[in-house]
């Protein structure tokens, strides 16, 4: 009975944690759609408007929102991961201090000492809790790599606003630029001049 209801609780961790994956499969798809599409606006508005169209970027492949889903649901999965682990620490505390109580009556029909200290949490608690710190992790590196992201994109629209257009100075200084005065050249003769 006790094998039974291990594998099945190994059997809907790994399913819940499939569950999670195609899940975040999924957005990551949507934000490869995303980045593919918006990099086909870019070059568009590129070719027609020049650099000033680099300018905020990231509303056009509409990155932060992306982003900011993949962080947080990186972050709720390790909350319930964490979560998931507490459970079973909790369990394998009780099964243990049960263990200890029968124990203990046992020995006391014996008329022996009765123990004092509960067993820890051994393997098959270690493999039960592998796929959950496993997934944690997994996610752990998910909401790191979004936050840099993100601040890269900061960075990134900070240095677009930063830089003056180049195209949109020489549009305005063009009909300020007068025709340059002809030169006269100096005549071959010595005495002329």
């Amino acid at each position: 009975m006790q094998n039974h209801s291990l594998k099945a609780a190994l059997q809907n961790a790994c399913r819940s944690i499939e569950d999670n994956i195609s899940l975040m499969q999924q957005r990551l798809a949507e934000v490869k759609e995303k980045i593919v599409e918006g990099c086909k606006n870019v070059l568009a508005d590129f070719k027609e408007r020049g650099t000033v169209a680099l300018n905020g970027i990231a509303r056009f492949l509409h990155l932060r929102p992306a982003l900011e889903a993949v962080r947080q649901s990186a972050e709720y999965n390790q909350k319930e991961n964490s979560q998931s682990m507490a459970k079973i620490d909790a369990f394998v505390s009780e099964y243990h201090e049960t263990g200890k109580h029968l124990k203990n009556m046992r020995l006391a029909l014996m008329g022996k000492e009765p123990v004092q200290e509960a067993r820890s949490a051994g393997r098959i608690a270690a493999c039960v809790k592998a796929p959950y710190r496993a997934s944690r992790a997994c996610m752990g590196a998910m909401e790191k790599g979004a936050l840099k992201a993100m601040d890269a994109l900061d960075r990134l629209e900070k240095a677009a606003e930063r830089r003056p257009s180049v195209l949109k100075a020489m549009k305005e200084q063009a009909p300020k630029a007068e025709p340059a005065k002809e030169r006269q050249t100096p005549s071959q003769d010595k005495g002329s001049r």
